[in-house]
C-alpha cells in the first residue's frame, strides 16, 4: 500500500498553494450567491456537468467556472463533482486554446486535487499529463500556470505520482515557471519542486534543466523574498 508522504514545516516554508487564491471571483458575485445559497447540490452540479460538455463556448466556460467555485467553497462538493463524472471534460478542457476556458479547468482540478480521494481518478484520466501542457503552453495565463504548478504539488503528496511527473516531463517547465514566473508563480514552482526533488531521478532531472544556476541567482537577489526559499531547495 502507497502513503501519502505529510510534509513537515520547512514545506509551509515556499507556497500556502490553496486552492482557487487568485481572487477575481468577489463573493457578492451573483454567480458565487446562487452557488453558496444552492439546496440540492448534486442537482446543480450534475446540470453542469452536462453544460461542461455544450458546443457553446460560453456555456462551457460558465459551468466551469461554477463548477470551480463549487469546489472551492464546499470541500464535499469536491467528492460529489468528481463522483458524478467532472473529472475527465474538466481534464479535456485544460488543453484548450480558449485561455479562459483553461484556467477555469485547471483551476477547477486544482480545487478537486485538495481531496485525497479524487488524486487516483485524477491520475488515471490523465491529469498530470493535461497540468504539463498548461505549464508549457503559451495560451496558458499566469493563473493558469501558478495552479498547474499547485496541483502537481498535490498530486505529488503521493509518493509513485513523483515519478510519474517526473517521466511525463513535469521538471522542465516547473524549472522554466521559477525563473519566468510571477512572485507567486515562483513560489508555486518551487514548491512543487522541492516534492518532486525527494526522488532522486526528479532531482537530476532539474539539475539538467538548470535549476542550480536559477536558484544561485535568486538566492542573490537580496531584494526578492526567495532567499530562504531558494535556501531550502538547495
Amino acid at each position: 500500500m502507497t502513503s501519502y508522504m505529510k510534509y513537515s514545516d520547512d514545506s509551509a516554508a515556499f507556497s500556502d498553494c490553496n486552492s482557487d487564491i487568485s481572487g477575481e471571483f468577489p463573493t457578492t458575485s451573483s454567480e458565487s450567491r446562487r452557488l453558496f445559497l444552492s439546496i440540492n447540490s448534486d442537482e446543480l452540479i450534475q446540470s453542469l456537468i452536462t453544460q461542461l460538455e455544450s458546443v457553446s463556448m460560453e456555456d462551457k466556460k460558465q459551468a466551469a467556472m461554477e463548477l470551480r467555485l463549487l469546489a472551492k467553497n464546499k470541500p464535499e462538493n469536491r467528492i460529489k463533482i468528481a463522483k458524478y463524472g467532472a473529472v475527465k471534460p474538466l481534464i479535456s478542457i485544460m488543453t484548450s486554446p480558449d485561455m479562459e476556458l483553461q484556467e477555469h479547468g485547471v483551476t477547477a482540478v486544482l480545487n478537486l486535487s485538495l481531496c485525497e480521494d479524487n488524486t487516483e481518478m485524477l491520475v488515471k484520466l490523465g491529469v498530470i499529463e493535461s497540468l504539463i501542457y498548461a505549464l508549457k503552453k503559451g495560451c496558458s495565463s499566469s493563473v493558469s500556470k501558478e495552479n498547474a504548478a499547485c496541483s502537481l504539488l498535490r498530486l505529488s503528496n503521493l509518493d509513485e505520482n513523483k515519478y510519474k511527473i517526473g517521466r511525463a516531463g513535469g521538471v522542465p517547465p516547473l524549472v522554466s515557471l521559477l525563473e519566468c514566473g510571477s512572485m507567486r508563480g515562483k513560489k508555486d514552482a518551487c514548491t512543487a519542486l522541492y516534492s518532486l526533488c525527494s526522488v532522486k531521478e526528479n532531482k537530476v532531472r532539474a539539475v539538467e534543466c538548470g535549476v542550480m544556476k536559477v536558484l544561485v541567482e535568486m538566492m542573490a537577489d537580496l531584494g526578492s523574498s526567495m532567499v530562504d526559499k531558494c535556501g531550502f531547495r538547495l
